[in-house]
């Protein structure tokens, strides 16, 4: 049985926007390698339970879908499975790792440079609310950060992408020095969510 409460639930579904259904298939790739085919039958009974259906195997990867639905199931899967955040960033270097639309943008970007300033329009792809803008952007002392504005989430989510943008910039630096730290959080009383890059 999920314990989470209904303040939770609605806080969760008042994320506006929609995403991409090939983030879904990511994340069912990752749910069954992590839990099985048991353990993805089980989450998708606690989302019926909770009153929101979802049936990964039958989610387009082309088609959008309703951001909040994203964010509810993430949580019910922390719940389910006790996953702790760093399994949240995983998923999200996972994700990354398999994206087609990931494989794609990165065969154009063959710099450094280029891969912070595609960093908006590689948003894009994935969602229809929220920016994303590279600021202070210091080659010489390795260092860079990603702000997203205009988007809620949750905190779950916040390391899903903290291991994502992770994963991106691997293909372009050395791994050996490369950190991703969320800075900034709207649910830690910041106006966006900031994450400063190393390298």
């Amino acid at each position: 049985m999920v314990l989470i409460s209904k303040t939770e639930i609605e806080e969760i579904i008042k994320n506006k926007g929609e995403v991409i259904g090939a983030s879904f298939k990511e994340d069912l790739e990752f749910i069954l390698e992590k839990e099985g085919k048991e353990g993805l039958k089980k989450l998708e009974e606690e989302m019926k339970k909770l009153g929101y259906p979802i049936d990964f195997k039958k989610i387009k990867s082309f088609q959008w879908y309703p951001l909040s639905l994203n964010m509810l199931y993430l949580v019910v899967a922390k719940d389910v499975f006790d996953w702790p955040d760093d399994l949240f960033r995983e998923n999200g270097r996972f994700s990354a790792r398999i994206s087609l639309i990931a494989r794609i943008m990165m065969k154009y970007i063959i710099s450094l440079e280029r891969c912070f300033n595609e960093a908006g329009n590689f948003w894009q792809k994935y969602y229809t609310v929220g920016r994303l803008t590279t600021e202070n952007f210091d080659k010489k002392n390795r260092t860079a950060f990603l702000v997203l504005k205009d988007f809620t989430g949750h905190p779950v989510f916040c390391h899903v992408l903290e291991g994502y943008f992770w994963q991106v910039i691997s293909y372009v630096v050395p791994k050996e020095k490369l950190k991703v730290k969320e800075i900034e959080c709207i649910f830690k009383e910041g106006k966006t969510h900031k994450f400063q890059v190393t390298w």
